[in-house]
């Protein structure tokens, strides 16, 4: 994480990957205590309701969530290296 000209380092221990069809599971474990949420569109309820407090804010990245592409459509050059490359490596874990 890099504010001005500070930068912070966070290892986490582990980490959960979820699919795009898992996302209220993903908030569920957050909400419980079991983690932090990386996308503040998606926890600005929470933030509203007092459910979750914000972690750091001044260091957020201005990141609105994820973006969804969809492989099987056109894409830049740039951006079907990424694809190739992620489909390998899901494939070898």
């Amino acid at each position: 994480m890099r504010r001005g000209d500070e930068t912070a380092n966070i290892e986490p221990t582990t980490s959960l990957v979820l699919s795009v069809n898992a996302l209220n599971t993903g908030l569920s474990y957050v909400r419980a205590g079991l983690g932090i949420g990386t996308f503040r569109n998606w926890l600005e309820s929470d933030f509203r309701a007092g459910t979750l407090i914000p972690v750091l804010p001044d260091w957020w990245a201005e990141l609105e969530g994820p973006r969804l592409y969809y492989p099987s459509r056109f894409t830049s050059s740039a951006l079907r290296a990424l694809i190739d490359v992620c489909r390998s490596e899901a494939t070898t874990v």
